[in-house]
């Protein structure tokens, strides 16, 4: 029984590396995700603002 305990602890020692590995992996992914999405949300942002501003100078003129 103590040696199924000892075999059963360090089964699960490893299983919780490996999970946090992978957390970690995941975390990564998503912050890299993340990133990428604001750069292209602040550059949607950015045309948006453009358009809207031409927009804006077209209807003061008429």
């Amino acid at each position: 029984l103590e040696e199924t305990k000892e075999v059963l602890n360090l089964q699960l020692e490893e299983t919780k590396e490996v999970l946090n590995l992978q957390l970690e992996e995941t975390k990564e992914v998503l912050n890299l995700q993340l990133e990428e999405t604001k750069e292209v949300l602040n550059l949607q942002l950015e045309e948006t603002k453009e358009v809207l501003n031409l927009q804006l100078e077209e209807t003061k003129e008429v």
